[in-house]
């Protein structure tokens, strides 16, 4: 089996260039319609990746957080379709916004 120390710096350099990756994208790009079309497939990504290598490092119930978290994302974030705000709860419990607090536009 393969040593965490061996598995570490792969994982810290890839969670840092994702997010990089991420973060460029998001506040770059100024297309709503861009922004809600990747938000998905980034979430799914990003979660793999790190669930992937918990599960490597041998931390399997962490990658089931992992997931949950990634299926919370999913459910309660909001991408405005007028100004392509992001609007994320602010806990687990809370409910998803329902209109844009930048434009005041309504929120699928």
């Amino acid at each position: 089996m393969t040593s965490i120390l061996d598995i570490l710096p792969y994982f810290v350099t890839s969670w840092i260039l994702l997010t990089i990756a991420v973060a460029v994208f998001f506040l770059v790009n100024k297309d709503p319609v861009l922004k809600r079309r990747a938000w998905k497939p980034i979430v799914l990504v990003v979660c793999g990746v790190l669930a992937g290598f918990l599960v490597l490092m041998g931390f399997y119930i962490s990658s089931v957080v992992v997931a949950i978290i990634g299926f919370v994302n999913l459910d309660k974030v909001r991408i405005c379709s007028a100004c392509g705000t992001m609007h994320m709860p602010g806990s687990l419990f809370s409910a998803p916004a329902k209109f844009c607090s930048k434009c005041g536009s309504q929120l699928d």
